[in-house]
């Protein structure tokens, strides 16, 4: 045989950089050495066919006994719905950027079919480290790290959707990771979560906070639309061991004000939302956040703070608002109450006013609703988000929300 200037031996065609074709910790074919592969090669002039180009993308492709175009019927490494790579050693951190899609993989429907399991690797294991930012992790149950689900460190404009994070492939029962779900460490702008159910990540069963954000830079992350401490359906409870969220670097997002963007935060074993001394401008809005074993929203990681019309302290200071009456009439219910440590103090002027319903509105004969939720008054949880009011110029707020409590 001749071999003219363009020609390759020894090429195996049966072999990809990017694709993922089988559950094993290393060799061709597993996510191991995608990872090495990706890391290794820029991403400048990279197109692959169907994917953003300019960009990675790991192309899942393990065998699940079926004849999907791509896929051998007689391969199959799916048990009970999900294929489990069981990994005996660290992944290699991810320092180029990648998409690493697993609704992509065959048979995907709603929830994770892929899943890392970390029960075999050595102490303080994280299954996912990402240092590149602009990465995406989407579509995967990771479970069982003796570490963090996801670290993110250093870079940032990272997306973590649609994962289950602390519980099997189905979410419907806790495998804990020893630490976070998602640690975000010194890193800015990344995105947990979204506004859709398909962004929508399951953090719940972990031995540390569902989600915990820290370290200088570490700004501007948001985290929406999530169940933190809650199995897929969002109605029972896999807390996780410490708080559904605890920030502590100033200048972050938690929930928001669209559609969607709420999380449901319930069942976890500290506060749901807890925010350290010394951090500001946490913005929390329209979050369900109910069953927790603390507080709702924990400012100061101290317990209840008391108001004092003053700002300074965790996350500017804020009091939280006084009701001084809540009376429902048929579907309407109209509040009354105020922003500070008394009546008529313009510290708090036109602060926000997120109003829910608890698990218990404890009425007396005449229809007026008993401040508080009936177990914990004044300091409850909100189960049911109602709507927004906004305090005047004096701190005072008034209105009326159509609800259907």
């Amino acid at each position: 045989m001749t071999l003219g200037p363009g020609d390759v031996l020894g090429v195996d065609f049966g072999f990809n950089f990017s694709t993922v074709t089988n559950v094993r910790d290393a060799g061709q074919g597993s996510l191991r050495q995608v990872l090495t592969n990706a890391n290794a090669m820029s991403n400048a002039g990279l197109a692959q066919a169907g994917r953003t180009a300019g960009i990675e993308n790991a192309i899942f492709m393990i065998g699940n006994g079926t004849s999907a175009p791509g896929l051998r019927t007689g391969l199959n490494f799916f048990a009970s719905g999900a294929a489990t790579i069981p990994l005996v050693m660290a992944l290699p951190s991810i320092t180029d950027p990648i998409v690493i899609d697993a609704t992509a993989q065959p048979g995907y429907s709603v929830t994770p079919v892929v899943e890392l399991n970390g029960a075999g690797t050595p102490a303080a294991t994280n299954g996912l480290n990402i240092s590149a930012g602009a990465s995406t992790v989407r579509g995967l149950a990771i479970n069982r790290f003796s570490g963090s689900a996801i670290s993110i460190i250093s870079a940032g404009g990272n997306q973590i959707i649609g994962n289950f994070l602390g519980t099997n492939s189905g979410g419907t029962a806790p495998l804990a990771n020893g630490s976070h779900g998602v640690l975000v460490t010194s890193s800015p702008n990344n995105t947990i979560g979204g506004t859709s159910s398909s962004t929508l990540n399951v953090i719940s069963g972990n031995a540390g906070d569902g989600v915990r954000i820290t370290g200088a830079g570490a700004t501007s992350n948001d985290v929406q639309g999530n169940f933190i401490g809650l199995d897929v359906s969002g109605a029972v409870a896999l807390g996780n061991t410490g708080s559904g969220v605890r920030v502590e670097t100033s200048n972050n997002h938690i929930g928001g004000m669209g559609a969607g963007a709420a999380n449901q935060i319930a069942g976890n074993h500290t506060g749901g939302v807890v925010i350290p001394a010394g951090v500001t401008n946490v913005l929390i809005l329209h979050n369900v956040i109910f069953g927790n074993t603390g507080l709702g929203i924990d400012l100061g990681a101290d317990g209840v703070t008391a108001n004092n019309g003053a700002t300074g302290g965790a996350n500017n200071g804020i009091d939280y608002p006084v009701f001084t009456s809540a009376t429902l009439n048929g579907s309407i219910l109209a509040v009354n109450g105020y922003v500070g440590s008394a009546p008529s103090q313009t510290t708090f002027a036109g602060a926000t006013v997120d109003i829910f319903k608890a698990d218990k509105l404890p009425r007396r004969s005449n229809g007026e609703i008993v401040v508080g939720d009936g177990r914990s008054a004044p300091h409850g949880e909100g189960r049911v988000y109602l709507g927004t009011l906004t305090a005047d110029a004096n701190g005072y707020f008034t209105g009326t929300i159509s609800s259907a409590a």
